[in-house]
C-alpha cells in the first residue's frame, strides 16, 4: 500500500469561500477520524460551530450533510465535491438552491503553539505564569511569559522531537 500524501488527503482544515446572497462568505472546514476510524467533520463559520454528518471520502471524493438551525427552522444541505492537489471544490445543495464551494487546505498550526499554564519550582517555592507560543507565516515560534510577576518575552523557541525549549530573560532589581 502506497504512503498518502498530505496533499491529497482529506485530514486537516479548509479555508473555504462560497457566494451568500452578494456577499462572498469564508469558513472553515476541519475534518479528522473519531475513535471508531470513521471521518468526522465540522464547519465552523461566522454563525458558530455545525457537525458534520455522513462524511465520506474516498477516491479523491467528499461529501457530507450538514444540518444549520435557525431559531424555529431546519435547513439540510449535501455537499458533492472532489479534493485534488490541495484544492477543494464543490457544490451545497438544499432545498433552497446550490451554492458552489471553493478551497485551500489551511496552513497547518506548528507543534507548541497555544497557551501553556506553566509551573516553576524553585528551591520550596512553586510559581505559576502562562506561555504564550504563536507562530509566523514561515512558521518560526516566538512565546511571551505573563505571571503576577509581570511579563516577558520569550526567545529561541524550538519544539524539535516532542521537545520545547526556549530562553527566558529575568530582570529582578539590578539582576539579569
Amino acid at each position: 500500500q502506497q504512503p498518502r500524501s498530505r496533499r491529497g488527503g482529506l485530514y486537516g482544515d479548509w479555508q473555504i469561500k462560497m457566494k451568500f446572497g452578494e456577499r462572498e462568505v469564508e469558513s472553515i472546514l476541519s475534518f479528522s477520524r473519531d475513535q471508531e476510524g470513521q471521518y468526522v467533520g465540522q464547519w465552523i463559520s461566522f454563525w458558530g460551530m455545525n457537525e458534520l454528518k455522513d462524511v465520506k471520502f474516498e477516491d479523491n471524493k467528499l461529501s457530507f450533510t450538514q444540518v444549520i438551525r435557525f431559531q424555529d427552522q431546519e435547513i439540510t444541505s449535501k455537499f458533492t465535491g472532489t479534493i485534488e492537489e490541495g484544492e477543494l471544490s464543490g457544490l451545497l445543495i438544499s432545498d433552497r438552491g446550490e451554492t458552489e464551494i471553493q478551497g485551500k487546505r489551511a496552513p497547518r498550526t506548528p507543534r507548541g503553539v497555544g497557551s501553556w499554564e506553566m509551573k516553576i519550582k524553585a528551591g520550596e517555592r512553586e510559581y505559576t505564569g502562562i506561555l504564550t507560543i504563536t507562530a509566523d507565516k514561515e512558521g518560526n515560534l516566538s512565546g511571551m511569559w505573563k505571571s503576577d510577576r509581570g511579563e516577558s518575552e520569550v526567545s529561541d523557541v524550538k519544539y524539535e522531537d516532542r521537545k520545547l525549549t526556549f530562553k527566558r530573560v529575568i530582570q529582578r532589581e539590578n539582576n539579569q
